[in-house]
């Protein structure tokens, strides 16, 4: 993310207000510039650029900016995107894409007394957040077929809620700034010029690009006491004190409860079992213990 931060700070101070750049044989000035947000929540325009040429036409460039290193189309989906994305039958194309790698969720650790890849010594997962990405991403990623229609709809997020699409910019609310029309992909750009020329409509890049769903673990971390906020779960984990041990259900058809919920349970289910952290899981107070991790790895 800082890389990302840092690349598209760099695209902004090169599309400054006062640069100029040629655009379908017209010369441009820019008069607005700058990155939308919304109190709602991230809207799809990244870099957003008012110009206008000397006969007084205005253009506007309301791009979705993308490093090779950052994969993501889509994050932290829940009900409402998935609805906008999916329509009514949201919920069984959910399931059904889930389903699709239901043996990888079974045979997946959960509780993690040892450090292990990228999840923290002390973590129990609580369950997976529903991602789009441009590439098959870790275990829990598979294809996906969407129509033309649901792909823009990824790229561009014109269905979202009014508070995304109409974000601000540099204070002020602008009507649909918040809604991508232009992919602007990877490198370092010398000037607004070849940020210009590199732009690719939404429509003409959703021909070309393949996209994939991921599905990526919201764990509780014991000593912290924390997770990463009340993210939306696909498939998530029930646990439950039983017969004096903790017990687990991994739920496939029930997207997307609140991680929260999820988070207070499991707290629920280990304080009835005097379990402050992973180091007071043991194979007597546990109902499986393959799903402990308990080696290390780097």
């Amino acid at each position: 993310m800082k890389t990302f931060s840092s690349s598209e700070k760099s695209v902004l101070d090169k599309c400054s207000v006062g640069a100029s750049f040629v655009y379908g044989g017209r010369t441009y000035i820019i008069t607005n510039s700058g990155k939308p947000k919304s109190s709602a929540g991230e809207p799809k325009t990244d870099i957003y650029i008012e110009a206008k040429n000397d006969v007084g036409s205005v253009v506007e460039f309301k791009i979705s900016y993308k490093q090779p290193n950052a994969d993501f189309f889509e994050n932290k989906l829940g009900a409402v995107r998935a609805q906008q994305i999916f329509g009514d039958s949201w919920k069984q194309n959910v399931i059904d894409l889930t389903a699709k790698i239901k043996d990888k969720f079974l045979n997946k650790k959960l509780v993690y007394k040892k450090k292990r890849s990228r999840t923290d010594k002390g973590s129990i997962t609580l369950g997976w957040k529903f991602e789009f990405v441009d590439k098959g991403n870790g275990e829990l990623s598979s294809s996906i077929s969407l129509t033309r229609e649901q792909k823009i709809e990824v790229l561009t997020g014109r269905k979202l809620i009014e508070g995304k699409r109409n974000a601000k910019v540099n204070g002020k609310i602008i009507v649909n700034s918040g809604v991508a029309d232009f992919i602007l992909y990877g490198g370092n750009y010398k000037d607004v010029q070849s940020i210009i020329d590199a732009l690719v409509p939404a429509e003409e890049y959703s021909e070309r690009v393949q996209i994939y769903f991921a599905c990526k673990a919201l764990n509780y971390r014991t000593f912290a006491e924390k997770w990463d906020g009340d993210r939306h779960l696909c498939v998530y984990v029930e646990w439950f004190e039983n017969k004096g041990k903790l017990d687990y259900k991994i739920v496939f058809d029930k997207p997307f409860v609140s991680g929260s919920t999820i988070a207070a349970k499991l707290i629920n289910s280990m304080k009835a079992l005097a379990i402050s952290t992973t180091d007071d899981i043991m194979k007597c107070n546990i109902a499986d213990w393959r799903i402990v991790n308990v080696d290390e790895e780097e």
